[in-house]
């Protein structure tokens, strides 16, 4: 049915006054005005779409971890502390290597790691004092 078709049947087609418009209007069981100039109004089928919308996402949010930026940002963490105890280590091993050694896993295994530092320039403490003591005590 039609807009017009819907006035018609409920104005008829005579003229009203604003009283006799107000009147018809409010007994209307299946019409009801509203101003939609200010964009409150939507359409129904929008609304039915946006609500499951809605729903779906609401069903995909259960179960989901509300700590996930503290778990990111430790797990972040973990992940920078490996990769720089990793570059340490290949600084290390590099050390050795420059320094002659014929068997790296034995050099390595007669150090004091605790005395070994890197720097935040990235130079390595402590290993060369060892690396000499190492040399005299055992020449390989």
């Amino acid at each position: 049915m039609d807009l017009m078709e819907i006035l018609k049947g409920l104005f008829g087609e005579e003229a009203l006054t604003f009283e006799q418009f107000a009147e018809k209007v409010n007994n209307a069981a299946d019409v009801k005005l509203g101003n939609l100039a200010g964009g409150q109004y939507i359409e129904k089928e929008k609304y039915d779409d946006v609500s499951k919308q809605l729903e779906t996402a609401n069903a995909n949010l259960e179960g989901y971890d509300p700590d996930w930026q503290t778990k990111l940002a430790q797990a972040q963490a973990d992940g920078e502390k490996k990769l720089n105890d990793y570059k340490f280590e290949q600084s290390v091993e590099s050390a050795i290597n420059n320094a002659g050694a014929a068997d790296l896993v034995s050099v390595k295994a007669n150090l004091d790691m605790s005395k070994i530092a890197q720097g935040e320039d990235g130079k390595i403490t402590g290993l060369d004092e060892q690396l000499g003591e190492l040399k005299t005590a055992v020449p390989f």
